[in-house]
């Protein structure tokens, strides 16, 4: 199929208002954009319900955020080749902070260079951090994380990209 062809399939799913608006093939023997990514960006919802709302603001708070921030360690369960190990995440942690809240949720951005470090084993340093009694399990039904913006090395980029600055995607 024509990269004419693919683009025109896709756009013919896609809701009103996206679109695809590049498509080209790609040698095997490019790196992959994967190996390109610098850093993603995650949207992290925490929901608050049935906690007192005394803690709401406690968790939201955007001075507790940098006091995570300003550890000397972060340390974060990682997993290579199956085996769990952990590993301090300050070093691979871009940037941390509440967006919003209202009295059942708070949203953080969280942005981690590439790495083995999940966005969620951050997450639950932080809380546990806060909540050191929060169950394991309670605090896995009540993260919520969305990718929201990928950032690839322009030096780096599949030719049909080269030239074109930063390239971020969803």
């Amino acid at each position: 199929m024509s990269p004419q062809e693919l683009l025109e399939r896709l756009n013919l799913q896609l809701p009103r208002g996206l679109r695809w608006i590049k498509a080209w093939e790609v040698s095997l023997k490019e790196p992959s954009l994967d190996s390109q990514v610098q850093w993603a960006t995650y949207l992290v919802r925490f929901d608050m319900k049935g906690l007192p709302y005394s803690q709401l603001s406690h968790i939201s708070s955007t001075s507790n955020c940098s006091l995570f921030l300003d550890q000397e360690g972060i340390w974060v369960e990682a997993f290579r080749k199956g085996e769990k190990f952990r590993v301090n995440a300050k070093a691979k942690i871009r940037a941390f902070r509440p967006i919003r809240s209202d009295n059942r949720r708070v949203c953080f951005e969280l942005s981690l260079f590439k790495g083995k470090i999940r966005p969620y084993e951050v997450m639950k340093a932080y809380i546990k951090g806060l909540l050191p009694d929060m169950r394991d399990e309670d605090l896995a039904l009540r993260i919520l994380i969305r990718r929201v913006e990928l950032s690839l090395s322009p030096s780096s980029l599949p030719s049909p990209l080269r030239g074109e600055g930063e390239v971020k995607g969803i």
